[in-house]
C-alpha cells in the first residue's frame, strides 16, 4: 500500500466530463469539461500525510502492527469515484497473493552495506527504480 502510495503507478486518473457546472473554491468547472484527477499530488498531500515524502509503510499498520488500518480519502491508487478501475478487487487479490507467497518463501534484504533506495521512474504508469535485493530461500 505505501508504494502505491509513494509511488503512484498511475499518477493521473482517466478522464471524465462534468456532466453539470461544478462549484470549487470559488471558481467553476463548466458543464462539459474533460477532468483528470492527479493522483500523485493527492498521495503527496502533506493535509493528509505526515512526511509524504519518506517511504514509511507502517503507515497503513496499526500501532502493534499486526492490522491493516482504514484508508485515508487522500489514498486511491486505483483512482477515485464510481468510475474508479473496474480490476481493483482482483488486484488486491493479486498483490495479496504474490507478496504473501514471496515473503512466505524467501527472508528479502538488501545486501551488505547497501541501503534501499526509493528513486521513482516517470513515464505513464511510474515504478521504483530496479535496485540489488537478496532473496534466501527458507526453510519452511
Amino acid at each position: 500500500m505505501e508504494v502505491q502510495r509513494y509511488a503512484s503507478n498511475a499518477p493521473m486518473s482517466g478522464n471524465r466530463i462534468a456532466t453539470d457546472d461544478i462549484p470549487i473554491n470559488g471558481y467553476v468547472i463548466p458543464k462539459g469539461s474533460e477532468i483528470t484527477a492527479n493522483l500523485w499530488v493527492l498521495h503527496r498531500d502533506p493535509n493528509y500525510w505526515d512526511e509524504p515524502e519518506k517511504f514509511r509503510p507502517e503507515r497503513f499498520l496499526t500501532a502493534d502492527g499486526t492490522k491493516i488500518i482504514k484508508q485515508p480519502l487522500s489514498y486511491a491508487p486505483f483512482s477515485v469515484g464510481r468510475r474508479n478501475c473496474p480490476g481493483e478487487a482482483i488486484a488486491w487479490m493479486e498483490i495479496l497473493l504474490y507478496f504473501s507467497e514471496t515473503v512466505k518463501k524467501f527472508e528479502i534484504s538488501t545486501p551488505a552495506g547497501v541501503e534501499p533506495e526509493f528513486q521513482i521512474v516517470l513515464g505513464i504508469v511510474q515504478h521504483l527504480a530496479p535496485q540489488p535485493l537478496c532473496f534466501k530461500e527458507r526453510m519452511i
